[in-house]
């Protein structure tokens, strides 16, 4: 008389092969929660430019402009970077030009070598940050050029 089943050595095998196949969907699922918080993060620093655009009325002077202006947006717990980290231009020697221009940027989350960064002169760039020639005490830079916008 034949017995009707599987045997404990064909069990085995498909137990380990849906274990398999779960965990490289786990990991799958892992990369994609990353790439839809940089998203995230490039919506809000859109959404911080245009906050600012509104508070200078065009005026180009965003010396009112800080971080007061977006309190309700912060990055993705995923993110190094806590906050939003906004850059301002200082006054040249004569005090004019502070608040002239600004960069707001952020560490993505998908690659902490990469930022996001968006500035007063309409750029919207995505930026490396070189981890093997760190800046002096091992800091992020800013990646921002002397004129405070975003380097590309």
């Amino acid at each position: 008389m034949k017995q009707k089943g599987f045997t404990l050595i064909e069990l085995l095998v498909v137990i380990a092969i849906i274990g398999l196949l779960s965990s490289l969907a786990i990991v799958s699922l892992n990369s994609a929660r990353d790439k839809a918080n940089d998203v995230q993060i490039k919506s809000d620093l859109a959404q911080i430019r245009t906050i600012a655009e509104l508070t200078t009325d065009g005026s180009g002077d965003y010396t009112d402009f800080d971080a007061a202006d977006w309190a309700p947006l912060t990055p993705p717990s995923c993110s190094p970077s806590a906050i939003y980290t906004i850059v301002k231009e200082e006054a040249d020697l004569f005090g004019d030009n502070a608040g002239a221009s600004y960069a707001v940027y952020a560490i993505l989350c998908s690659d902490n070598d990469q930022y996001f960064c968006v500035d007063s002169t309409g750029n919207a760039v995505e930026l490396t940050y070189d981890s093997e020639n760190p800046e002096p005490g091992g800091e992020y830079p800013m990646p921002l050029d002397s004129t405070v916008k975003c380097q590309y």
